[in-house]
């Protein structure tokens, strides 16, 4: 039973989760004798092999910290076909650091989380809040390449995954953890991707994150480019103002390319235009079912009323008449007028977190309303 709980539960897991589980599968189980189960199947217990009748078995579970559990790995193959032979293996290589092969870019892009999170559920790539994580996220959206947020609790977050603010720091960790954190990050790689060896893999992230990569990511056959991990905090700001997103990097040098063009500002009247042609508006079902594509980044939006949302309108406002059409336009995201700060906002998180969702106090008007946004 113990084997069928640790393979259904996300790593990294708590003891309460096991608990947790044995209490909503099989309440029959005395917590107790779970306790010495759970001590037995533990590889790296301290007292496994005292005085523990289950100590032969198989080991499922490692530690990593107190309280907090991985599945051991099956033995390979190789191992299990000759158990009798001893087997010597060379020591795994580090993944390379040095620059991919010139004409061979990246593969994929990992980068790393940041302290500063906000304060509610949100998705990964918009939960984290720092001027530095807004440039890593920046530039892996940028490069045209799958990218992941490698986080000091989850392991590999996707960038849709919607997790709530946590307070681990990988730096602060244990060897153990970060050892065990770097093995679970590359397992999860291999779940994403059919294959890791022959794959560049580029990590915006600072040295606590990459380090623990090295080792299982050569395992696999991958080579591992960190352009930024020796860099400073400021070092790492001026590097992404001069870099080019989507190109091939060095390890330790950041090629000395001019930033990007700005962009053209947009034409106020063809904006003016959109945001009030009625045709271009959708109802909140139709939001839905569109998703979030291409509404993952900051712009303008207007709100507009049927019938009976000008009717509710009306009776809310105590009689003060109300048409149905367009009744507001608005932003989400950009820069802050007097912090300068950019906002973290996206169309998608305003219209459908917030006025479609379970914020919509915050919202200006608790009516029916179909939204027409412009990018």
């Amino acid at each position: 039973m113990l084997e069928e709980c640790v393979s259904q539960l996300d790593e990294p897991f708590r003891r309460s989760e096991i608990v947790g589980w044995f209490r909503r599968h099989h309440p029959g189980v005395n917590e107790s004798t779970l306790g010495a189960h759970i001590q037995a199947a533990t590889a790296n217990a301290a007292n496994r092999a005292q005085n523990n009748a289950l100590r032969t078995r198989p080991p499922l579970l490692r530690r990593i910290d107190h309280g907090l559990y991985v599945r051991v790995q099956p033995p390979s193959p190789v191992a299990s076909q000759a158990p009798s032979l001893p087997i010597i293996k060379p020591a795994p290589a580090p993944a390379k650091t040095s620059s991919p092969q010139p004409g061979r870019p990246a593969d994929l892009v990992l980068i790393g989380c940041v302290r500063t999170k906000k304060p509610v559920p949100a998705r990964a790539a918009e939960l984290f809040d720092s001027p530095l994580f807004e440039r890593r996220h920046y530039y892996a959206t940028t490069s045209g390449l799958p990218w992941f947020i490698l986080s000091a609790k989850f392991g590999l977050l996707a960038p849709d995954d919607v997790i709530g603010p946590y307070d681990v720091y990988l730096k602060e960790q244990s060897p153990e953890y970060r050892k065990a954190w770097g093995e679970f990050v590359v397992a999860q790689l291999g779940r994403q991707l059919p294959s890791l060896r022959g794959l560049t893999i580029e990590v915006h992230a600072g040295e606590a994150y990459v380090t623990p990569l090295r080792a299982p990511l050569g395992v696999h056959g991958a080579t591992l480019v960190a352009p930024l991990a020796p860099l400073r905090q400021g070092e790492q700001l001026a590097w992404y103002g001069t870099s080019a997103a989507g190109t091939a990097l060095t390890a330790n040098t950041a090629p000395a390319v001019p930033p990007a063009p700005p962009r053209p500002r947009a034409d106020i009247q063809h904006l003016t235009e959109y945001l009030s042609n009625v045709s271009l508006a959708l109802s909140p079902n139709e939001v839905f079912t569109r998703g979030r594509d291409g509404l993952t980044g900051p712009g303008l939006y207007s709100r507009w009323v049927d019938g009976p949302g000008a009717a509710d309108l009306t009776n809310g406002l105590g009689g003060l008449l109300v048409a149905p059409g367009l009744i507001y336009a608005g932003q989400a995201g950009a820069t802050r007028r007097l912090s300068g700060k950019r906002s973290n906002n996206t169309l998608w998180g305003r219209v459908a977190g917030m006025h479609l969702g379970r914020k919509a106090e915050f919202s200006a008007f608790g009516a029916p309303w179909l939204p027409s946004c412009a990018r």
